[in-house]
């Protein structure tokens, strides 16, 4: 198993004898928006699942994702995405995930990441995705790596056996779901002794197409096996409620009450094609700061933002608008740079420079040095001499105000609101049947220590 040996050709995991996956509670009790939907779904509910964390994530295939998904919630409208970066460990992930992941709001997220341990980040991370999120989360831990050296693969080995069993505490320690990958490639390896540890990568680290089809057959057969048994946990982060429960004040408004910083419509077929006013806690959504900020941009040759993270002022109203960065006067071998940013609504926005935090003159937008991530640059920045370039981003709302319906679905009404007590006042211009209407509230995990 530790040894290198020459490639494989042409394999295919079909071809080897595979580990039996088992029906785990520790998958099956993280499942319950997944399993709730499959069994009892109503018609014009969705579903997301997202897909996050670094390059072994990136490396997982859409288009196989989204075919089992598919299988599994076939009277469903599912989406699969992923957006993991490549190269990003937990303490720089930890920082994307205000515009890749939490505005997102996946109904079941599936992650892992490298690092963050020592430091803590790893738990903060996890916890922060606790609070946020009232979603399905399975985390999965590290697979088998490979260096040159017999007893350097034993330490490697060890290092990552117990890092793994580290992910596996924080996550039950979140409530989160936890997938064995390391468990059940080890458990390849042992049944396919003709195979070593790189017969399943292509470098030291990545998996190549038998390793990824690998890694796909484990994630796919643990949430399969998962939906198998019951769930033995009390935890429910997603309740339904009907109209039986809710003030319809008249053919054009209805009110209701709900505890979490999610809710969702789903309006069932017949809707007349409207626009609808939301009110959350007796204020227009459209007054509210609830706003997020986009992925940015990046440098040529690049295949992560240039900038990690942005921050907003929950104290200042935002708009739906377009920003542009223009770097320029980008000096590699120093490493600096000045910037200028414009907002397609709010106009020249004030400049900086590299090694200071920038404040935009509106005071919208912020960012700190560190989170700077294009320098040093890449090759073709270096072929293409690049010492300019403009980076684009959007300040997008977290809420529909107005909500436009013109079909039957799921419609996400407001989320990233403070996790407590919240009204929600849905007018509409012309009469409505509210009565087929089913409203949806997720809510986060908090406890005591929180």
């Amino acid at each position: 198993m530790f040894l290198s040996a020459a490639p494989l050709y042409a394999q295919k995991l079909s071809d080897y004898k595979l580990p039996e996956i088992t029906a785990d509670t520790l998958v099956a009790n993280h499942l319950d928006n997944l399993r709730r939907i499959k069994n009892t779904g109503v018609p014009g509910e969705s579903f997301l699942v997202q897909m996050y964390g670094q390059s072994i994530v990136a490396s997982l295939e859409n288009k196989s994702l989204q075919e089992f998904f598919d299988d599994l919630l076939p009277k469903q409208e599912v989406q699969v995405i992923n957006n993991g970066i490549g190269g990003f460990r937990a303490p720089t992930l930890i920082r994307t995930a205000s515009s890749d992941l939490y505005p997102h709001y996946p109904d079941l997220l599936v992650f892992h990441v490298y690092g963050g341990i020592k430091d803590g980040v790893l738990n903060e991370f996890f916890k922060e995705i606790r609070l946020r999120l009232g979603s399905d989360v399975l985390i999965f831990d590290h697979h088998y790596s490979f260096v040159n050296d017999e007893g350097g693969q034993r330490r490697l080995n060890e290092g990552e056996s117990k890092k793994s069993n580290i992910m596996k505490s924080l996550a039950i320690e979140n409530g989160f779901g936890f997938i064995e990958v390391r468990k059940y490639w080890k458990e390849f390896l042992d049944l396919n002794p003709e195979l070593v540890i790189t017969d399943l990568l292509k470098d030291r680290v990545h998996p190549n197409d038998l390793g990824k089809d690998l890694l796909h057959f484990i994630i796919k057969q643990s949430i399969r096996k998962g939906l198998s048994i019951q769930s033995t946990s009390p935890i429910k982060k997603v309740q339904y409620i009907d109209t039986a429960f809710i003030d319809i004040q008249s053919s054009k408004q209805l009110k209701l009450s709900f505890e979490g910083n999610r809710i969702d419509a789903i309006i069932p077929a017949g809707i007349k094609k409207s626009d609808f006013q939301i009110f959350i806690d007796d204020k227009r959504a459209l007054k509210s700061n609830l706003f997020y900020v986009t992925r940015l941009g990046r440098f040529p040759g690049q295949w992560y933002p240039a900038i990690s993270s942005i921050g907003l002022d929950d104290n200042i109203e935002y708009l739906e608008e377009e920003w542009t960065l223009n770097f320029y006067d980008i000096d590699y071998d120093k490493s600096t740079y000045k910037l200028d940013l414009t907002g397609s609504k709010t106009g020249t926005d004030g400049s900086g420079a590299s090694g200071s935090d920038f404040k935009s003159n509106s005071g919208r937008i912020s960012f700190i040095p560190s989170d700077v991530r294009f320098l040093p640059p890449s090759k073709r920045m270096i072929d293409e001499k690049v010492y300019q370039q403009e980076i684009k981003f959007e300040t997008l709302p977290l809420f529909m105000d107005p909500m436009r319906v013109d079909k039957s679905g799921q419609y996400t009404i407001v989320k990233g609101l403070p996790n407590t007590k919240h009204t929600i006042t849905i007018v509409s211009q012309k009469p409505q049947n509210f009565d087929d209407w089913k409203f949806k509230v997720y809510q986060p995990l908090k406890r005591a220590s929180d």
